[in-house]
């Protein structure tokens, strides 16, 4: 595809938005386990909040991706649905505790166990929250409802060109 060239230095990617792409052509958001639940609190980042709160609490890893993520790196289009990956299964007292019912209709929140924890390189944490890298929200905005698509151009145009022509 002349995405990479090898040379005496070692391999260069030629062309870093067609590699990006190629990429997220391929990427698959349902290779991950996603249980799909509803907390009754105000959508958004009440549920981010919550979720967060009770995970850091249980010293479970995890980091917010999709729509949510996609708000706390650039502040583009609220949201109804937070998506978190979590490193562990969550326990039913877990559970419990963020208010979380396990029900695919009306659902407001995603717990994601990844496939591999890949997901989680270069996180940050955006004002007590963490976050995975916005190229991670690129991919998985690609299989997400709402206003995923435009999130996905706001964080490629202001986060992904941006570090690109940094280069």
């Amino acid at each position: 595809m002349g995405l990479l060239e090898r040379d005496a230095s070692g391999v260069q990617v030629t062309d870093t938005n067609r590699l990006l792409e190629a990429w997220r052509d391929e990427y698959r958001f349902d290779r991950h386990s996603v249980v799909q639940g509803h907390i009754s609190v105000a959508a958004g980042e009440g549920v981010v909040q919550r979720v967060a709160r009770a995970l850091a609490q249980s010293d479970m890893g995890y980091a917010v991706t999709g729509l949510a993520a996609a708000w706390y790196w650039t502040r583009f289009a609220r949201f109804r649905l937070s998506t978190v990956y979590v490193k562990d299964s969550p326990s039913s007292e877990l559970l419990e505790s963020m208010g979380f019912r396990e029900t695919p209709r009306g659902s407001n929140t995603w717990l994601v166990a990844p496939q591999d924890e890949s997901v989680f390189d270069g996180f940050r944490n955006i004002g007590g929250i963490c976050c995975v890298h916005p190229i991670q929200v690129y991919l998985d905005l690609k299989s997400h409802p709402e206003r995923a698509a435009e999130a996905a151009e706001e964080i490629h145009s202001r986060l992904i060109l941006r570090s690109n022509d940094d280069q």
